[in-house]
């Protein structure tokens, strides 16, 4: 959970700009997401951070993906261009 929180918080700074909080966390996040690869969606959201945090001077103009978390077993709508991460039941 704490490297989707970085990635997420990686794209609130693109937001806000700045760059260098945007590349920090995007890379950091990615680093820990890379034991969660077997999850649905995680690979993915992983290798656009890793994208974002490398495009260099074009960042202010990238669009931030679209998250959506959800729980394991429950159905959900959800816009078609976001990366669904699914999150296992305990």
């Amino acid at each position: 959970m704490h490297g989707l929180i970085q990635v997420a918080v990686g794209y609130e700074h693109q937001k806000r700009g700045n760059p260098r909080g945007m590349r920090s966390l995007l890379r950091q996040g990615a680093a820990k997401l890379r034991f969660f690869t077997r999850r649905p969606g995680v690979s993915q959201l992983r290798d656009r951070a890793v994208n974002d945090a490398d495009a260099g001077e074009g960042w202010n103009r990238l669009a931030p993906p679209k998250i959506l978390v959800t729980l394991e077993g429950f159905d959900d709508s959800r816009p078609r261009d976001a990366i669904r991460v699914t999150v296992p039941r305990r």
